[in-house]
C-alpha cells in the first residue's frame, strides 16, 4: 500500500505510547509510580462539573459553530482583555484541544519546504506536526542551562523561514521566557516579518513570584507583534483534569483565524458542545482555586528537589555533590523536572527502560523532547508517590549504572 509521503517517518507520540505502557502494567497488577503524567492530578472544580451536567440536562449536545460558540469566544476575549490583549470573537478559534489548534494553524500557514524554528527542549509533538504539514523543523542551538539566547534564533533564519514556535512555561524544563528576551524576539519578528506561534498552556503555573509574559501583550512597545503572534492556550492544565474534554484555542490575526476556522469546519467540525460549556464556566466562574492548586504544585516541586538532594545515590549521580549544584534546577513553571542523567548514561531511552524495570518508576526520555541525556519527571501526583518514587529512583540507580 502506497502511503502519502507526508506521513513517512512520522513518529508515534512517545508520551502517549509510554503512558499506555504504564497503564497496561498497572492493569496487570504492577505497582508503578508514574512520573510521565502530563495532566493535573486534581479534579476540576465543582462548578465546572455542574456546568456539564446542566448543559446535558438542557439538551445542549448538538453542533455549534465550527469556530466555537460565541459565548466561549467572548469569554476568551475577556480573559485576554485583562492581560492587555484586545481581541474580537472573530479572532478566536476554539478547537479540539490545544494540539488541534496548533495543527489547524500549521495547516493554514505552512507550505511544503517552509522552515519552522523550534528551540529545544521542545514539546515532543512540535517537530512531528511541522513534518506532517510538509514543513521543515529547524532546531535551535541551546546552552546547557536551556536559557534561550535570541541570537541563536536570529542566526537560523533563512529565506524559507516562515514561523517560530515558542513555549512558555516550557514543557519539559519548566523554564519561562522573561520580558527582555520576548521583547528582543518580538522586535526581530516584526522586522523580519516572521510569524510566532506562542504556546502558553501552562501560564497559570509559574512559581517564586515570577510573572508570565504573553508575546502579543507587547504590542504597545513593539508595534506589529500582535498581528504576527498566534497565542495558543486551553483549559486542560489550569482547571483540573479536563484533558479529555479537548478544548483549546488559538487567538490572533483575523485572516489567519478565519482560514483556520474554515479548515477546521471541513476536517473535524465543531469542538464538543458539552466541553465548550465546561470551558465557559471554567473561564467565567470563580478563579480562586487556581492559586490554591499552584501553591500545591509548588510544594510538590520543592519536595522533589529536596528529596533527590538528600538521597545518597541521586545526590552523586544528579550532581548535588558538586560545588556548582545539581544538574537540574527548580522549574520556574509547569510541573516537570528535566534531569541530566549523563553521569549515569547518555541513553535516556535505556535509562527510562531500566528505571521501569528495576525501580517500577516511569519517566520520559529526553530524546523525545530533542535533548538526549535527560529525562522528564512530572510531579503532578500525590506527595506519597513523590516520596516513594524518589526513593525507588535512588535504589535503582546502583543497578542502572551497571548496564
Amino acid at each position: 500500500m502506497e502511503l502519502a509521503s507526508r506521513t513517512i517517518g512520522l513518529e508515534e507520540s512517545v508520551t502517549l505510547a509510554i503512558s499506555q505502557q504504564v497503564k497496561k502494567l498497572k492493569s496487570e497488577g504492577k505497582d508503578i509510580i508514574d512520573f510521565t503524567v502530563g495532566e493535573p492530578y486534581y479534579q476540576p472544580p465543582k462548578n465546572v462539573e455542574d456546568a456539564i451536567k446542566k448543559a446535558l440536562k438542557e439538551g445542549k449536545t448538538g453542533y455549534t459553530a465550527a469556530q466555537g460558540t460565541v459565548e466561549l469566544r467572548d469569554a476568551v476575549c475577556r480573559k485576554y482583555e485583562q492581560e492587555n490583549m484586545i481581541y474580537k470573537p472573530s479572532q478566536i478559534l476554539i478547537s479540539n484541544g490545544a494540539k488541534s489548534a496548533i495543527s489547524n494553524i500549521l495547516l493554514t500557514l505552512i507550505e511544503q519546504g517552509d522552515e519552522v524554528l523550534i528551540p529545544p527542549p521542545y514539546w515532543t509533538s512540535y517537530p512531528q506536526m511541522v513534518k506532517a504539514v510538509e514543513g521543515i523543523p529547524i532546531i535551535i542551538e541551546m546552552d546547557e542551562k536551556f536559557k534561550l539566547n535570541p541570537k541563536s534564533i536570529f542566526e537560523k533564519k533563512t529565506d524559507k523561514t516562515k514561523l517560530l514556535i515558542l513555549n512558555s512555561p516550557n514543557n519539559p524544563t519548566g523554564a519561562i521566557l522573561d520580558y527582555a528576551t520576548l521583547k528582543e524576539i518580538a522586535r526581530w519578528a516584526v522586522k523580519e516579518d516572521i510569524l510566532v506561534l506562542y504556546d502558553e498552556i501552562y501560564e497559570k503555573f509559574i512559581y517564586d513570584r515570577k510573572k508570565h509574559v504573553s508575546l502579543a501583550s507587547l504590542e504597545d512597545e513593539v508595534s506589529g507583534i500582535k498581528e504576527r503572534a498566534i497565542t495558543i492556550n486551553g483549559i486542560s492544565k489550569s482547571y483540573g483534569k479536563l484533558t479529555g474534554l479537548r478544548i483549546g484555542w488559538a487567538a490572533g490575526n483575523e485572516e489567519i483565524i478565519k482560514t483556520a476556522s474554515n479548515l477546521q469546519s471541513q476536517l473535524s467540525g465543531c469542538p464538543p458542545s458539552l466541553s465548550q460549556y465546561a470551558a465557559l464556566e471554567a473561564l467565567t466562574g470563580p478563579q480562586g482555586f487556581v492559586d490554591k492548586w499552584k501553591a500545591e504544585l509548588e510544594a510538590r516541586r520543592d519536595l522533589v528537589y529536596d528529596y533527590l538532594s538528600k538521597l545518597d545515590r541521586t545526590k552523586i549521580f544528579f550532581g548535588f555533590s558538586d560545588p556548582d549544584g545539581a544538574n537540574f534546577s527548580k522549574p520556574e513553571g509547569a510541573f516537570y523536572f528535566f534531569i541530566d542523567i549523563r553521569r549515569v548514561t547518555s541513553d535516556s531511552g535505556k535509562f527510562a527502560e531500566k528505571l521501569l524495570e528495576y525501580g517500577n518508576v516511569a519517566v520520559l526520555p529526553g530524546s523525545a523532547f530533542g535533548r538526549e541525556g535527560f529525562v522528564r519527571l512530572g510531579y503532578s501526583c500525590s506527595f506519597e508517590d513523590i516520596r516513594e518514587g524518589c526513593e525507588r529512583i535512588d535504589n535503582a540507580i546502583g543497578k542502572i549504572v551497571m548496564f
